[in-house]
């Protein structure tokens, strides 16, 4: 099984994307707790440097690449590590294609 490898912020946008699902009432609390479980099934590596490059790396790559310092990070990531990404974003994988990021297709 290979491993994720995502940026300190990943678990706060997605607990925020669960619970806006549930607010607008496309996610049951069940569905979102299910949705929770499995994620932490997975063999997934929180990033400890995310921090360190906020004012540096990631804040540039984000006004090169006209994007949110949030999307940023996972481009940032993907760089230093010579990582793919995977991503449903439009702006975050052209911006991800014109750095030479591999992209992981996602059906979404």
């Amino acid at each position: 099984m290979k491993i994720t490898i995502v940026p300190a912020i990943w678990s706060l946008e997605v607990a925020n994307t669960l619970l806006v699902a549930e607010r607008r009432n496309r996610m049951t609390q069940e569905q979102s707790q299910l949705a929770i479980a499995l994620l932490q099934s997975l063999l997934i590596h929180v990033d400890e440097a995310t921090d360190s490059k906020a004012f540096s790396s990631t804040f540039y790559l984000a006004r090169k690449e006209g994007l949110a310092a949030y999307d940023a990070a996972y481009l940032e990531l993907a760089i230093r590590l010579k990582l793919p990404i995977a991503t449903l974003d439009r702006r975050l994988a052209e911006a991800a294609t014109r750095c030479g990021v591999d992209l992981v297709v996602v059906d979404g």
